[in-house]
């Protein structure tokens, strides 16, 4: 009792901030609330639901265990793209949001404007929400194929493009009074292992080059700096970085008031019953993140809380981040107060009317279609009615059933054949496509490398259509069989894994005849 009671004493609110699945609050995490030993909570698309009113819903739910007067945050992942819980739920008239290009899409149009523009209308998503802090974006690089966790997330290969869209997209959700946090310090873009299965480690001749970004960043005038989240990856000293004093401590050399927190210390590559908590926390990381397995976080809160009296390190790490936390989380606590008590009081920062949603809309499709890139030019393909092959999800992030194609002039989407890559059934789709006539567009949808069932099922799907167009929603991890009699189809990169991105292909399929820009060794529809 004494070292709960210890704990407690000191000044600032808990470094611990957890998740959970699902639209009820465990009552184990409510009590922990309730006690203080937890200061904030992560919530997913399962716990946000699909409209403002379920996120309020939630919310409110949570909020009733608060002590009055104790600051506490709410935090999300909202990168756009593939990491993106806002799109396709309705605000608060009843209108689905909108999906924003992938972080890599913005890349590849390149325009600061343009990325503080879509972090700017994601934080006031996240204000009408009563988010907090997103933890966005990533800083690091789009620099390896094989990378099965960054890929479509990273904004480029190149650090100084890196690091001028990525502190763009933190002014424009900082903006709206929404937090922003730079990931994974120093770098995750360099390795070849998922760091929720395992530990990655990056070469030594590649690190200079992944951490350019975040020291770009960190290194810029400017005041309210985003959040840092360090990574789980091995950066040289055989440890995670989230773990390491030593990569910690070179980090606070150069943002010595920037707060630091973990990656989610309930992935594979850390491990909390091996004493993960204590380790990140005496490497001075001022937040403790776990992100789903809430009762794995509660034992780790509990461990520290009984190492309080009888370690030293332990006392002395958690007297330091509640001191350094203490007036970033009354901060925003005190910027959200007053916001409204339901969805339809806290629109204050979201353009409500009908012309501004409409002119919303038609910068967003104008920067879908402006994304789109064509490796060769589509004014060679076939006009008349097309097949499109198109994957049914990526779960948990991305669900396209239930899309409704635009009608075209020249290349009407005739019929939509489902893929549900879950069941058996290739050699059927394959009979299925072996005998038609019409241009087939085939997509793909992959996070990371193609497993071997994937694989072969995809190859007997690619040889019997024949597809004229090979789109990738997501990441052109897979370009066909390696040798196959079929000609190489046009390859197509969209803007995001979402129907939205659907719907940006189909409109450049449209523009065919109009205008084309011949840029990065691509084509790319220009909107006129």
């Amino acid at each position: 009792m004494k070292a709960h009671q210890s704990y407690h004493s000191r000044s600032g609110p808990s470094p611990w901030v957890l998740g959970f699945e699902g639209r009820e609050l465990p009552s184990p995490l409510a009590a922990a609330i309730a006690s203080e030993r937890i200061s904030g909570l992560m919530l997913f698309r399962d716990n946000l639901g699909d409209s403002v009113e379920e996120a309020w819903a939630i919310r409110e739910q949570i909020l009733e265990h608060v002590p009055k007067g104790m600051p506490f945050l709410f935090f999300c992942d909202e990168e756009g793209g593939l990491v993106h819980p806002t799109a396709g739920m309705k605000d608060p008239f009843g209108n689905p949001w909108p999906a924003v290009p992938t972080p890599r899409a913005l890349g590849r149009i390149g325009r600061t404007a343009d990325a503080r523009w879509v972090g700017q209308l994601l934080g006031e998503r996240l204000r009408v929400l009563g988010i907090h802090v997103s933890f966005a974006p990533c800083l690091d690089l789009d620099y390896d194929p094989d990378n099965p966790v960054i890929a479509s997330r990273a904004f480029s290969p190149d650090p100084e493009v890196v690091a001028s869209l990525g502190w763009a997209f933190s002014r424009g959700l900082q903006s709206t009074k929404t937090g922003s946090c730079w990931k994974h310090y120093p770098g995750h873009g360099a390795t070849h292992v998922d760091s929720h299965r395992a530990l990655p480690t990056t070469a030594p001749e590649d690190r200079a080059r992944q951490e350019e970004p975040f020291l770009r960043c960190i290194h810029k005038d400017g005041e309210d700096r985003p959040w840092l989240m360090t990574a789980h990856i091995d950066w040289g000293d055989g440890l995670p970085a989230s773990l390491s004093r030593a990569v910690i401590a070179r980090l606070s050399r150069h943002a010595p008031k920037t707060l630091v927190i973990t990656d989610s210390l309930d992935m594979g590559a850390v491990s909390l019953s091996d004493g993960a908590a204590r380790e990140a926390l005496v490497a001075h990381n001022d937040v403790l993140l776990v992100a789903r397995d809430w009762k794995a976080g509660l034992k780790s809160v509990t461990t520290l809380e009984e190492l309080v009296g009888s370690d030293p390190a332990v006392l002395a790490a958690l007297v330091r981040a509640r001191s350094r936390i203490r007036d970033t989380w009354d901060s925003f606590a005190r910027r959200r107060r007053g916001a409204g008590a339901s969805p339809a009081s806290a629109t204050e920062g979201e353009k409500s009317s009908a012309a501004d949603r409409k002119e919303r809309d038609v910068r967003l499709a104008a920067l879908h279609l402006a994304a789109t890139r064509f490796d060769r030019d589509p004014r060679n393909l076939p006009k008349g009615d097309w097949v499109w092959v198109v994957p049914e999800q990526l779960a948990p992030y991305v669900d396209l059933r239930g899309w409704q194609a635009p009608s075209g002039k020249r290349r009407n989407c005739a019929e939509i054949v489902w893929v549900d890559g879950s069941k058996n059934g290739w050699d059927e789709l394959a009979s299925r496509l072996e005998s038609e006539t019409r241009p087939v567009a085939l997509f793909t949808l992959f996070r990371g490398p193609v497993d071997a069932r994937h694989r072969r099922g995809w190859n007997r799907v690619f040889e019997a259509a024949r597809p004229e167009l090979l789109v990738h929603l997501l990441d052109p991890v897979w370009r066909g069989p390696a040798r196959t009699h079929v000609d190489p189809p046009t390859e197509v990169l969209a803007s995001c894994p979402h129907g939205d991105g659907l719907t940006a292909v189909a409109h450049a399929l449209d523009l065919a005849e109009k205008r084309w820009e011949e840029r990065d060794g691509g084509h790319f529809p220009v909107d006129s």
